[in-house]
């Protein structure tokens, strides 16, 4: 067991335009090489294409419901029992959850064949 005791998460100041600490999130994950007003223009410009094809005024909200739906609940771990090793599932903390999330929605972006994310 580790004595160093709890870790404190950092605090992370919401984005400018939507005062989301998602879009944050989203804008420090898709940052390419320090540039971070590039990541900005683009997720924002992303979030205005979401706005323009769900019709929807609240884009936090949308934005929220995709994440919902991308995040995993349950994940396979290695365990070592009696010489072998199994994968187990065990329950996902919903901050890992989230991370996760965000991760694969933007490996997902880079990956199509537009490559302007």
């Amino acid at each position: 067991m580790s004595r160093k005791g709890q870790i404190t998460p950092r605090i992370l100041e919401p984005d400018v335009l939507y005062h989301s600490e998602i879009v944050a999130k989203l804008i420090n994950r898709s940052i390419k090489d320090g540039k971070k007003s590039a990541a900005q223009k683009q997720v924002y410009q992303a979030l205005e294409i979401l706005k323009k094809e769900t019709k929807s005024e609240d884009i936090i909200v949308t934005l929220e419901q995709a994440l919902d739906n991308i995040k995993p609940k349950v994940e396979v771990r290695p365990r070592r029992i009696g010489g072998a090793v199994y994968q187990v599932p065990t329950p996902v903390r919903s901050a890992r959850q989230y991370s996760l999330a965000i991760r694969w929605l933007i490996n997902s972006a880079r990956a199509k064949a537009n490559k302007q994310y």
